[in-house]
């Protein structure tokens, strides 16, 4: 009986251990539970900040662009002045001359031109170059980014005749 009385005592203080044990490392588990709670709050979190971030800098790069294209069509539209059709008739009709005289200045040429009825029509702008107010046609591309209400529509008749010598 002696024996089996060891063993009883043994297997209540295995016991005692074990649940003590037991009940420390469920206290830790609570307390890693918890942690790890925390984490992936913490972690959740900062991926949402990191979400929003990150659609904040697109709209603040969509932003920027739209402000960039703003900013080169102010640019296009400070060059554009008031025009008046005489002054328009002026810069055609001595282009015309100038295109005259070179088609003239041709010493094989047969004929003699004039120029008459013609018909130009053009978006135009000015801009002031070296001092002096010049006639600009924008490109495509200038006309795509400035608003064409914001350039003049003119037009000038003219013709081209030849006439024998």
């Amino acid at each position: 009986m002696p024996n089996f009385e060891k063993i009883t005592e043994i297997e209540r203080k295995l016991n005692t251990i074990d649940k003590k044990q037991l009940q420390s490392f469920k206290q830790s588990y609570k307390i890693q539970e918890t942690k790890a709670t925390k984490l992936s709050d913490e972690n959740k979190t900062l991926k949402m900040e990191v979400k929003n971030i990150e659609k904040e800098k697109v709209n603040l790069q969509k932003l920027l662009e739209k402000q960039e294209i703003q900013l080169r069509q102010f640019e296009e539209l400070k060059r554009i002045k008031p025009l008046y059709q005489n002054d328009f008739n002026n810069f055609i009709a001595s282009s015309v001359k100038a295109l005259q005289n070179n088609l003239e200045s041709d010493d094989d040429s047969d004929y003699e031109f004039m120029i008459r009825d013609v018909q130009i029509e053009a978006l135009v702008s000015t801009e002031n170059r070296n001092g002096k107010l010049s006639y600009v046609i924008p490109t495509s591309t200038q006309l795509k980014e400035i608003d064409g209400n914001k350039l003049q529509r003119l037009k000038y008749s003219l013709s081209v005749v030849p006439k024998s010598r």
